[in-house]
């Protein structure tokens, strides 16, 4: 039985759909089945990090309005290190879904994949809350910022209210160099002040924006070296698969990618 992660963060512009498609990128190369679910419905985005932007035709909330089947609204990994992928509606009325078909779904989807990676919305909804409420745990997005971090620790504690406890949070745009002279907060800092526990910190990097642009996510791009991001992410996967690695590892050297995943 696999298990759902709900990618999360009440404040848009921390890179929510970034980890999101990173952190399932990464799972695909350790060699997990893998299925990443836009949850904003509306206001979808994940499709384009995924590169999958003009391959829909189904989405999530018609397999669960009982439009289509399951399988309508995949979108199967064209290549090797992607995962499979489940979009959102691009127009959305606000109408509440079925939280029972909801629930339904995302146990079948467990019962077929390692994971089931959802991006959340950054708003609070009934869609939003049906989808968590469907989740085994969440992984909270904060970027390098103190306006983020009080976010981050809103929705840790909305998500609590509703029933997931089981909570990580994810640094993201991490600007070491920052943090040591003083100009923004520390990694200590930042968890203490959103009182959720540490998963993973991934480090600002240029080359993360310009492959999200290209549809590229972690492990998927060209190159045999891993960029600072990939490293982070891959780190984060491990430990959602219960491994411990050092915070850090791979993230500030390089390595070959072949070898970073032996």
């Amino acid at each position: 039985m696999g298990q759902v992660v709900f990618v999360t963060a009440f404040k848009g512009g921390v890179g929510k759909t970034f980890v999101s498609a990173s952190v399932a990128g990464a799972l695909t190369a350790l060699g997990k089945k893998v299925l990443a679910i836009d949850g904003d419905f509306g206001m979808r985005s994940l499709d384009m990090l995924l590169g999958c932007d003009s391959s829909a035709l189904f989405d999530a909330s018609d397999v669960i309005s009982g439009v289509c089947r399951v399988g309508d609204a995949l979108i199967k990994a064209e290549h090797p290190g992607r995962p499979d992928f489940m979009p959102a509606p691009q127009i959305y009325d606000g109408a509440e879904i079925d939280r029972v078909r909801t629930s339904e779904l995302l146990a079948y989807l467990k019962s077929v994949y390692d994971f089931v990676i959802i991006d959340s919305s950054a708003e609070y909804s009934g869609y939003y809350s049906a989808l968590a409420g469907c989740a085994d745990r969440a992984l909270i997005v904060t970027s390098h910022s103190s306006a983020s971090v009080r976010a981050a620790g809103k929705a840790a504690a909305t998500l609590a209210a509703s029933g997931l406890t089981d909570q990580r949070l994810v640094i993201n745009m991490y600007r070491r160099d920052m943090a040591k002279k003083g100009a923004f907060p520390t990694a200590e800092e930042i968890i203490s002040a959103s009182s959720v526990r540490l998963i993973g910190i991934i480090p600002y990097d240029v080359h993360a924006a310009a492959d999200g642009e290209l549809g590229r996510i972690a492990f998927s791009g060209e190159g045999s070296r891993i960029r600072p991001y990939e490293a982070a992410a891959v780190n984060i996967a491990y430990r959602l698969c219960g491994n411990e690695v050092p915070l850090f590892k791979g993230v500030f050297r390089t390595m070959r990618k072949k070898a970073y995943l032996t």
